[in-house]
């Protein structure tokens, strides 16, 4: 019998092709696309596990803008939360970068959005051991905060930037479909320990 999900999960993925930047040096990543792209994958396998899974989107490849996407979270009824997806930058070009590491941002205040990137961190570290994980201990977890648009809607929320795409290393990461896999696994398996506890 499958188990019951408390929460609807709501993915929100990374801007869109027409916002400037938000790609690599020579334009081959592209963050929008690869953020889609793993969505959808792990909208799959959350589904499969029992997860109503929706997006603050539908899809669209374009920027539908961020106030309308937090007004599509908000109709969402019931339980919910919002996963969004992004990699990061240093650079403005999408060349050079040298930073390395994945960062979890939830909305500034303690709010059970904390536990739930607690949680994810954790996932992120036992199924990608290698991985450097960048953490701000000051309020006593591990996740930075920042009041982003897209984690101010009605629903606890959290952002996971993932690595660095102007970082040719980091880079090589996001387009390893191996890697990405053990990614989406740990954020399933973060959903699921989320789902049961928080």
């Amino acid at each position: 019998m499958r188990e019951h999900r408390k929460y609807t999960i709501i993915l929100s993925s990374a801007h869109g092709f027409d916002v400037p930047g938000k790609r690599n040096c020579d334009g081959s990543y592209q963050e929008w696309e690869w953020s889609r792209q793993q969505l959808r994958l792990l909208a799959t396998d959350l589904e499969r596990l029992g997860f109503t899974v929706t997006t603050d989107n539908d899809w669209a490849d374009n920027e539908i803008g961020l106030n309308n996407r937090v007004k599509n979270m908000n109709l969402v009824k019931g339980p919910a939360l919002v996963f969004a997806l992004h990699s990061n930058a240093t650079t403005m070009d999408g060349c050079g970068g040298k930073a390395v590491g994945s960062v979890i941002y939830t909305c500034k205040g303690v709010t059970k959005s904390d536990a739930m990137a607690t949680i994810a961190y954790a996932s992120i570290a036992k199924n990608l051991p290698d991985r450097r994980l960048l953490r701000d201990r000051a309020d006593g977890d591990d996740d930075f905060e920042a009041n982003f648009t897209v984690l101010m809607s009605k629903h606890p929320s959290f952002l996971l930037e993932v690595g660095f795409h102007d970082n040719e290393e980091e880079l090589k990461l996001l387009r390893d479909p191996v890697w990405c896999g053990f990614l989406r696994k740990a954020i399933v398996e973060a959903m699921v320990k989320i789902d049961r506890e928080v």
